[in-house]
């Protein structure tokens, strides 16, 4: 659910700066790595 909700405010974001679209994709890989990490080691 939190990973939707994420992938939808990136879109937002993208749709309103094609710019940022490389940095909200690298942002979005982080958090995505940090939850993976999360529920493996918990």
């Amino acid at each position: 659910m939190f990973n939707i909700i994420l992938v939808y405010i990136l879109y937002i974001q993208t749709k309103n700066n094609n710019y940022i679209f490389e940095y909200n994709y690298y942002f979005y890989f982080i958090i995505n790595f940090w939850i993976f990490k999360i529920k493996i080691f918990k």
